[in-house]
């Protein structure tokens, strides 16, 4: 799956995570994959993010400062209009208590565990 769109040329991202290093990861793959991708470290900065900018896709770690990935999923989905629909994906570096029913039940679309060894990247 790339991120062209054959309407605007792209695909608009958000990534919200606190941790530097996966931030940078995230990024550099998505921009690979032709995506344009905008990055907030923490809850409360995704939800005005999305409040502002008309993403295709948000990538919401779980645990983040202000607002954990839940609340700040819930906040998103609160968002008047498509801005409320954009489909989020929920992101964690925690494989053993990994969260994905408490995830998908608060509003998130899907769930993905990302690569523990990212020092490696």
């Amino acid at each position: 799956m790339g991120c062209d769109s054959q309407e605007r040329g792209f695909t608009r991202v958000l990534v919200a995570d606190d941790d530097e290093l996966s931030q940078q990861l995230i990024r550099r793959v998505l921009e690979a994959d032709g995506c344009q991708v905008d990055v907030v470290s923490n809850g409360q900065d995704a939800v005005q993010a999305v409040a502002s900018v008309p993403y295709d896709v948000v990538f919401l770690d779980c645990v983040m400062p202000e607002l954990d990935g839940m609340q700040a999923c819930q906040a998103i989905r609160r968002l008047d209009g498509e801005r409320g629909r954009v489909p989020i994906v929920a992101m964690t570096g925690d494989s053993v208590r990994s969260p994905q029913q408490d995830c998908l039940a608060a509003g998130m679309n899907a769930y993905l565990v990302k690569p523990a060894p990212l020092a490696a990247y």
